[in-house]
């Protein structure tokens, strides 16, 4: 038997928290932000379907994410190889 085993064990780490729980908590500015922009997607669809927008903005929204999505993918990729 080591020495050192002759203490008291000590005691497993347990975190106060659980990850789930972390959302239990109350933020009061998303709500506003979160109705604001659905809103905003909202306004956004309409003005499409109604025809307030040209075709060539579309395809360059279109293009536009696709180069951002890939950006953001191939950045995250050199970041952890």
């Amino acid at each position: 038997m080591k020495p050192d085993q002759d203490s008291e064990p000590e005691e497993q780490h347990t975190p106060s928290r659980k990850k789930f729980e972390i959302f239990d908590t109350f933020n009061p500015y998303l709500g506003p932000t979160v109705i604001f922009f659905h809103l905003l997607a909202v306004y956004g669809c309409l003005i499409v379907l109604l025809g307030y927008v040209s075709w060539k903005i579309i395809v360059y929204q279109f293009v536009v994410s696709f180069f951002s999505g890939f950006g953001i993918v191939a950045g995250a990729h050199r970041l952890w190889a």
